[in-house]
């Protein structure tokens, strides 16, 4: 319930805008000293220029003499992630860094020699022995602490670009510097890839000795053993034997064949001659010059048969002289026949004796194919093994062809390029006068602006072992002065109070820093004129001051904010109004008030036990609780009392018994000592002024 309630609290932006304007010469001030001094400070900075180099990572291997690009692995392990890193390391290695140092004489330079530019607190430092003397260290490794901290190598994000940066009080040697590490970085990959062709070329060449003579031995063999074993080659590389065994097999198919037709052509002359049948069915006779001729002499006696028939008779002599010539004829045909068949029988006599020939030779031939096929496998062998090792001497050749020839300086080429050259800074980085004196300026006065605020919103608590004392007759009622004696933030127990005036209390109280605090008024609600005065006067120490007026007729209220009728106190614990809606602002000062509301006091009283959590949750958001009781007894004292509350007596008439015998009330009832105050004529009379 207590946090619900503080949630309903307001923060009084208008005072916060206020005392920022009211601090307005303060924090204008605070800003131009700190202005003043940064740009004082800045005077005496030496001026830091700064250069960068671009490097892109890319394969950059010519194809000359490398045309099977077996070092495809090794461009993609150069590419990768890991790969970049490992360049970045190398740039940032000492050998290089030594390298530059030397050739740019950077160990000569006071900004990167230690020993040049020793402070008094440097020197004292070294003199009592917590500080290593710079002139006990070699120059080199000074150099390079320097170079160290002044150079910056990363890998741009994404990409294969590492950014070279180095900053310096010299803009030559900022530009310089980095054009000469990126330098040194390709001249050391250069380097790296001759020393790799040298080493390369030095493994090879023994090899390449011992593979010639390999290769002349196992060619040596080759011959030896072609020419032991009688293997002649003939065309196409094959072995004379085996193609003398091809062209034997194709003369024996074609005499099989030549044998196997005259010996049909003998069987059909001998069938057509023993059926007595006429020999013109015979095309091999019939093509005969001489079979030919008289078959021309038989068809010409025909036609004179013929052609006699027709005048003459069949016994006529000239007709039977004819039929005699042609009888003789066929008779001659057929004896041509004969001739031609025992012609054809000799040419099939004489083509079984060469197929049997050459079945003969062949036969010989598959036998000697045979033996050279044998020994062909073991040349084959040997030939393999020249073949494997004339291969492998080329191979080492080309290999320590290429070495050699990346060797020369202007042939090998770096894996990286510069495409982005250092250039010589006109203006320093740093310091940037007019930035920093402006940051400065605003940061300076936003951190005092929070200083004040904080001091506004926790009201700036003083020490709370501090005695205050008042030290202004003109606010004092009788000049009286209090001595508070302090624990631990609170009020001592047993701390006696003298009487005094509203300006006195409110001094004593404010050195607590937060307090609840009751004040009862035993001559009558009149007496609330005090409560009024106290808050006011609090408020002007810029503590953050709430006024509950718990009296019956409101008298606080009426004070602070007038006679109309607002929501208060009773309205917020009967639950028809928040806090929010409550709680006022006094109209002579910064302090706030709930007035006593208008909701019913028995609505009210029923939700009595919400008290504390209300007085809770304020004291969490304002320093001093006033919490005005009117002429009220202990038990009303109780129900808003807890050991820590301040209690405090409103005074008319200081003499008035009334006062003393409520004071006495208070003690036997196991409160604390309250402070009695009573109001002077000079107070009452100044507090229109300020209160503002």
């Amino acid at each position: 319930m207590s946090h619900e309630l503080e949630r309903d609290i307001d923060i009084d932006i208008g005072g916060l805008f206020s005392a920022l304007w009211r601090k307005r010469t303060l924090l204008l001030g605070v800003g131009l000293v700190s202005g003043l001094l940064a740009f004082v400070i800045l005077q005496f900075v030496s001026p830091q220029y700064r250069s960068e180099t671009k490097i892109e990572i890319q394969s950059r291997d010519s194809d000359f003499g490398n045309n099977n690009r077996s070092n495809s692995e090794q461009q993609r392990a150069l590419l990768d992630q890991e790969g970049i890193g490992s360049q970045v390391q190398i740039i940032t290695s000492r050998d290089v860094a030594r390298s530059v140092i030397k050739d740019l004489g950077l160990a000569r330079e006071k900004e990167f020699d230690a020993a040049q530019s020793l402070s008094l607190l440097d020197e004292i430092l070294v003199m009592v022995g917590m500080k290593t003397n710079p002139v006990d260290i070699d120059t080199v490794e000074r150099a390079l602490k320097a170079y160290y901290e002044k150079l910056s190598v990363t890998n741009v994000a994404r990409t294969r670009v590492i950014s070279i940066v180095f900053s310096s009080v010299n803009p030559k040697l900022a530009q310089k510097i980095p054009e000469a590490i990126a330098n040194e970085y390709l001249r050391i990959q250069v380097a790296a890839k001759q020393s790799l062709s040298e080493e390369e070329a030095k493994a090879l060449k023994p090899q390449i000795e011992a593979l010639r003579i390999a290769v002349r031995n196992a060619e040596a063999e080759v011959a030896t053993y072609r020419a032991t074993s009688d293997i002649l080659i003939g065309r196409n590389n094959r072995s004379l034997a085996t193609q003398q065994l091809t062209e034997m097999s194709t003369e024996l198919s074609r005499v099989r064949s030549q044998r196997a037709n005259a010996e049909a052509k003998v069987a059909a002359v001998e069938r057509t001659l023993d059926d007595g049948s006429p020999v013109d069915s015979i095309s091999d006779v019939l093509t005969a010059p001489l079979i030919q001729r008289l078959r021309e002499r038989q068809v010409t006696l025909r036609a004179q048969i013929a052609e006699l028939s027709a005048t003459l008779l069949s016994a006529h002599p000239r007709i039977k002289s004819l039929n005699s010539q042609l009888s003789n004829l066929d008779q001659q045909i057929r004896k041509e026949a004969g001739k031609i068949l025992r012609s054809m029988r000799n040419d099939a006599r004489i083509a079984r004796s060469r197929e049997k020939s050459l079945r003969a030779s062949l036969n010989e031939l598959k036998a000697e194919s045979a033996r050279v096929g044998e020994d062909q496998v073991e040349l084959r062998g040997l030939e393999r093994e020249a073949k494997a090792q004339r291969e492998l001497l080329n191979a080492y050749l080309k290999r320590y062809n290429e070495a050699a020839s990346k060797q020369k300086q202007n042939f090998l080429a770096a894996d990286a390029r510069i495409f982005s050259r250092a250039s010589l800074p006109l203006e320093p980085y740093f310091p940037k006068t007019v930035p920093i004196v402006i940051s400065a300026f605003f940061g300076s006065v936003l951190l005092a602006s929070m200083f004040i605020l904080a001091g506004f919103l926790t009201m700036a608590r003083p020490a709370r072992n501090d005695v205050y004392a008042a030290d202004n007759a003109g606010l004092y009622a009788n000049g009286n002065q209090i001595d508070t004696a302090l624990t631990d933030g609170e009020l001592s127990q047993d701390t006696a109070y003298s009487d005094g005036g509203v300006a006195v209390a409110a001094e004593t109280i404010a050195a607590l820093g937060k307090a609840r605090i009751t004040l009862i008024s035993p001559e009558g609600e009149v007496g609330s004129e005090g409560s009024v005065l106290l808050a006011r006067f609090l408020a002007t120490t810029g503590s953050s001051v709430i006024v509950v007026d718990m009296t019956g007729a409101g008298a606080s209220s009426q004070a602070m904010i007038g006679p109309q009728l607002v929501l208060g106190i009773k309205d917020l614990l009967a639950n028809e109004a928040s806090f929010g809606d409550v709680i006022h602002s006094d109209r002579s000062s910064r302090a706030h008030i709930i007035p006593t509301g208008g909701a019913s006091a028995e609505k009210a009283a029923q939700a009595g036990d919400r008290l504390f959590m209300v007085f809770d949750a304020l004291e969490e958001t304002y320093d001093f609780v006033i919490i005005d009781c009117g002429a009220v007894d202990v038990s009303g004292i109780a129900r808003v009392s807890n050991p820590a509350t301040v209690n405090i007596i409103n005074a008319i008439d200081e003499n008035n018994p009334v006062v003393q015998q409520a004071s006495d009330m208070l003690v036997r009832a196991g409160f604390r000592n309250p402070i009695i105050i009573h109001p002077s004529p000079q107070e009452r009379q100044l507090m229109g002024t300020v209160a503002a």
